[in-house]
């Protein structure tokens, strides 16, 4: 008996001080360059704030967080990427919508939302708006259902690539509405501005803050916002759910994520960073904060974000029939 406590104290003893040596090293990340992982393409509204993330963490740790783009299959290729790096804490995703999506899509991804990774900080949640070209004679997204419903088909909708947010977003806003379009798929937002701006698509949704430059200039008219209530900035536009698509709501996020099995104290390090980031003047400054619903949250709360919006998004897949090929 006394053997044995005399071992298990030991053992106790020695664990509090790997324990403390953990945390102690985990105080000390990072001491090399980090690398995060974007799965979809430059020019876009996840790149942009990932740069500004990127940035700030930089200049919080001293050590460069880097932005590489690993894009493909939708978002596919560089979310299974990071899902299988070393968990180390030096290879971490920024995640968006399409991390929920693309289960709801593809039962059979090539990697697990909820397991495979460790959450870290939810960043932002973000409203969006449906744009049009200003040669339509559409002024308002009611306008826009009646015309579609006149003409079906005859609408293109720019989407930033096929089983993308923008797709699986437009399809569920159609599906909702009644209306045929025809969805035509970019490479990312770049692309597709591009040829929204060119009137060779018609219609589009974009993060608000992406699409107010063109509005203000009058190439392109917002005729309703994707959240359940007006947004003040644009409070004579109006909702979706209000004008022609009943219950609609499509609100992206951002958010970091590490491979699943990151040492916690790591995961505690980077998340302290993170909300340090995301609640940065100059950061809400940066990316429009009038716009964004700033977050900084804990790991437990962007995993049940994570779950709650796979479940969200597989329900109006199941109920909508929506494809990730239209």
């Amino acid at each position: 008996m006394t053997i044995h406590l005399c071992i298990t104290g030991r053992a106790m003893f020695a664990a509090a001080l790997l324990i403390g040596a953990s945390h102690a090293w985990a105080q000390n990340f990072p001491t090399r360059p980090v690398t995060v992982i974007s799965p979809l393409a430059p020019g876009g509204p996840v790149d942009t704030e990932g740069r500004v993330y990127t940035t700030k963490l930089t200049e919080l740790t001293g050590q460069p967080f880097v932005m590489d783009y690993k894009t493909g299959a939708g978002g596919i290729l560089g979310i299974s990427h990071v899902a299988k790096a070393v968990p180390d804490g030096y290879t971490i995703l920024i995640g968006s919508t399409s991390l929920t999506m693309i289960p709801a899509l593809n039962r059979k991804p090539g990697f697990d939302a909820v397991n495979d990774f460790a959450p870290i900080s939810l960043m932002t949640k973000k409203p969006s708006s449906v744009l049009v070209h200003p040669s339509l004679p559409i002024k308002s997204f009611a306008e826009l259902v009646a015309h579609a419903k006149a003409h079906p088909g005859e609408l293109n909708f720019g989407t930033t690539g096929s089983g993308g947010t923008t797709h699986l977003a437009g399809a569920f806003m159609a599906n909702v509405a009644g209306i045929k379009l025809t969805f035509v798929h970019y490479k990312g937002t770049g692309p597709m501005t591009v040829d929204l701006l060119a009137g060779r698509v018609h219609v589009a949704m974009t993060t608000l803050i992406s699409g107010m430059q063109y509005v203000k200039s009058g190439k392109l008219r917002v005729v309703g916002v994707t959240t359940l209530t007006r947004q003040a900035r644009l409070p004579d536009v109006p909702t979706l759910t209000e004008s022609g698509a009943p219950g609609y709501e499509y609100v992206g996020w951002t958010g970091f994520l590490a491979p699943a099995k990151t040492p916690p104290a790591i995961i505690d390090k980077l998340n302290s960073d993170m909300v340090k980031t995301a609640r940065a003047e100059d950061v809400m400054k940066k990316l429009g904060d009038g716009d964004i619903e700033f977050f900084g949250s804990t790991p437990d709360y962007l995993r049940k974000h994570i779950a709650a919006e796979i479940t969200r998004w597989s329900k109006v897949v199941d109920e909508s029939g929506i494809k990730a090929e239209q």
